[in-house]
């Protein structure tokens, strides 16, 4: 307890709509809608709103694990102290070494998305050549950019990230009412039914599978636990009003985006991306907004992109932050006097991302073949996607065994609804690499290293008894 006094963080000083701006800015919207869409569209077709309102339903059924944990312990941890706890300290170990490639995943494929669309559109739309690695001088600058942000204290990158988060739900809401009441006549029923999917139902649910992963970075804010005000009510309660908020807009922008594009021209919503040209979600805003709209949506996904960044860096620093704590090297563990923020993890992960970026690029020749950029946004998103789904399904398959502790028990909010996120997550880790593809193989590849690197080291680990009981120890318990 001592080491925890000499490394606190600014406890108790994070109210609940920062905490809710913390998950949005995760979600990223804007970036949503320029990315995870179109991979949903490919299986859904012109149904791909029908799948988002399926990957809401299921969302929530997470949102419902997260909420019975948080009600219940908190730390900067955050799901690798729900693991330690409900599986024990080995687990835990392991849960918290995949959350941070799964932040490395993230860090990296949000930026590099911003950077391709910023090299396709300025010279599909503006005849201005830029150079071949302009998307790599966006990604370094936009990590030093959120590094520079998160240190300078919790408050301030969540204030910021509250005004972002709400600004970009607004613009996705104008702008797909602007699409819808243009349409007029056009619009239908037909995308909230089956009836558009090419595959029917088959790919209503694999689109079901993607448009779970738009939401992924809601669960970010439990890591803010041990700095929020009341965080056994803030914490759960921003969970389910964020989710509440960016589905609601999610649905419309899926309607809107349909019968924008055509509903029965969605298949090639996608191919305007993997063709060279531009991302189809800029194009759709041209058509309806004109020039001025697409410029102001560069800015604007720019800002959500360092937004959202920001967010996962103030978690899976802290993530970090709470193993040194508590196994790895204390330095890791060091928090500003000033800031009161864990500036030596925080910039662990933002240096780290950087070097990565830097030498995948040349090791790929990204910097000078656009479809390498392409392919480097695919390997880092699987890579990100792999980690938010595996620690998904470790806290709803841990949570039955965790709820025999409980004085109170539920068979529907403890057993029923885990084990059908589970069964659902299962279905979106499928998804999510079968059938394979180069060089989008080589994620999975990368992420079992890494895991199999933490079960090496939790078995060196577990030898020292003492050492190995820290894992997970340092929590406020309710």
């Amino acid at each position: 307890m001592k080491q925890f006094e000499e490394n606190r963080l600014a406890e108790r000083t994070v109210g609940l709509w920062l905490l809710v701006g913390q998950g949005i800015s995760g979600i990223a919207p804007l970036v949503a809608m320029t990315s995870v869409l179109t991979a949903s569209a490919i299986y859904a077709g012109g149904s791909v709103t029908l799948s988002y309102i399926l990957g809401l339903m299921v969302v929530f059924l997470i949102v419902n694990t997260i909420y019975q944990y948080s009600i219940r312990t908190a730390s900067a941890g955050g799901y690798y102290t729900f693991i330690s706890k409900s599986l024990g300290p080995r687990m835990g170990f392991v849960t918290g070494w995949i959350y941070i490639i799964y932040g490395l995943g993230v860090l990296l494929n949000e930026p590099i998305f911003y950077g391709l669309m910023v090299q396709l559109s300025i010279p599909y739309f503006f005849g201005i050549k830029l150079p071949s690695y302009t998307w790599l001088i966006i990604v370094i600058a936009f990590l030093l950019v959120e590094l520079m942000i998160t240190i300078r204290g919790i408050k301030i990158s969540l204030r910021y990230t509250l005004i972002s988060s709400l600004i970009e739900l607004s613009l996705i809401l104008l702008f797909s009412v602007v699409v819808i009441v243009e349409a007029g006549q056009s619009n239908s029923y037909l995308p909230f039914t089956p009836s558009l999917s090419p595959t029917g139902w088959q790919g209503v649910f694999y689109g079901l599978f993607f448009s779970m992963l738009a939401f992924a970075g809601y669960d970010t804010t439990v890591n803010i636990a041990e700095e929020a005000k009341v965080p056994e009510k803030t914490i759960g309660r921003a969970v389910i009003i964020q989710v509440l908020l960016t589905g609601f807009v999610f649905i419309i922008m899926a309607y809107a985006t349909t019968i924008g594009w055509g509903m029965y021209n969605m298949d090639t919503f996608a191919t305007s991306i993997t063709n060279g040209i531009s991302i189809p979600g800029v194009l759709l805003v041209y058509k309806y907004l004109g020039i001025v709209a697409v410029i102001t949506m560069l800015v604007l996904v720019g800002n959500s992109t360092i937004s959202s960044s920001t967010s996962f860096l103030n978690a899976v620093g802290r993530n970090l932050f709470a193993l040194g704590r508590e196994v790895l090297p204390k330095s890791l563990a060091r928090v500003s006097r000033k800031y009161k923020t864990p500036y030596i993890s925080l910039s662990i992960m933002s240096i780290s991302s950087v070097f990565i970026i830097i030498i995948s690029a040349f090791a790929m020749n990204a910097i000078n073949d656009v479809s390498q950029t392409l392919n480097l946004f695919l390997i880092a998103a699987t890579i990100a996607t792999l980690g938010t789904i595996t620690m998904q399904i470790l806290i709803n398959f841990a949570l039955p065994f965790y709820s025999r502790n409980f004085t109170k028990k539920s068979i529907i909010f403890h057993i029923v609804l885990p084990i059908t996120a589970f069964a659902f997550l299962l279905g979106a880790l499928y998804a999510s690499v079968w059938p394979p593809s180069f060089p989008v193989e080589f994620a999975p590849i990368i992420f079992i290293i890494w895991a199999l690197i933490g079960v090496i080291m939790v078995l060196i680990i577990g030898r020292d008894k003492k050492k190995l009981f820290r894992i997970g120890s340092i929590r406020m318990d309710f």
